[in-house]
């Protein structure tokens, strides 16, 4: 059975669906942006996006992935992301998108949890240079942040879905680094590089002498560029518990975490 068009009725009630989807994916994206708009009037002068702008191909992309999406809260994620990209354009690539379509509700609740004990590098609060879940107490393949829900099988998952990288003990220094950082140089100028951790911004102050600090170099399982991208958008989840521990760590270190602001 077809329509005037010739298409088959079963094609075109599927096409009229895919585009109520769109249709309301995007208007909650602009009710998004309004509800934040003084918080994106403050940010205006010192966007964080890319200097790129967003392409029709994009777009197209976006409603493709987007539409095909029936779970409510990996919905919910594309429409931050459509907000997002509206705000400041370049944020969030094509390839976060198609990752983001195959991402079931189980694993973008994993990925919450991840994010939020999670550490990001950055030198302004807004490029990341680095984002990692820290191993405390051990390896994470051996189940050390199982406590927190970080089982060893939830990074599989995390890492077969693009959201982390497959080496699990990877390392990055943090605290007093050389401006700009070359692993291969002394450190002849050290610099207090903060980080982020819960949505606040921490330092690691020295205990002792500064003028001999060293960087600490932190292992853990290291957030892929679209994981990165995808931390604009999650909510972040209360972990009192992991912090202290995570501060606990850096103290045995030689260094105490300490809130910036």
């Amino acid at each position: 059975m077809a329509d005037a068009t010739g298409l088959p009725v079963p094609v075109i009630f599927d096409k009229l669906v895919r585009q109520r989807r769109i249709d309301e994916l995007t208007m909650d994206a602009l009710r998004h942006v309004g509800e934040n708009a003084d918080t994106r009037d403050k940010e205006a002068t010192k966007s964080t996006g890319s200097a790129e702008s967003t392409t029709d191909s994009w777009f197209h992309t976006f409603y493709e992935q987007a539409s095909i999406v029936d779970e409510e809260n990996v919905r919910e994620d594309f429409v931050r992301i459509l907000a997002g990209e509206m705000q400041a354009p370049g944020s969030f690539s094509v390839r976060t998108l198609r990752v983001m379509s195959a991402v079931s509700q189980s694993t973008a609740q994993r990925f919450r949890r991840a994010a939020s004990a999670s550490i990001q590098l950055t030198a302004d609060g807004k490029r990341i240079l680095d984002a990692r879940i820290p191993a405390i107490g051990g390896r994470l393949g051996q189940n050390c942040l199982q406590d927190v829900g970080l089982r060893y099988d939830v990074l599989i998952d995390l890492t077969e879905n693009g959201l982390l990288h497959s080496e699990y003990n990877s390392s990055h220094p943090y605290g007093p680094l050389g401006v700009p950082f070359d692993a291969r140089s002394p450190q002849a100028h050290l610099a207090q590089m903060p980080f982020i951790h819960q949505g606040e911004e921490w330092q690691l102050i020295p205990k002792t002498d500064p003028k001999a600090a060293e960087p600490i170099w932190v292992f853990g399982a290291k957030l892929t560029s679209c994981g990165v991208e995808l931390l604009k958008i999650v909510d972040i989840e209360p972990l009192p518990d992991f912090t202290d521990k995570l501060a606990s760590h850096f103290s045995q270190s030689g260094y105490q975490m300490v809130r910036s602001r």
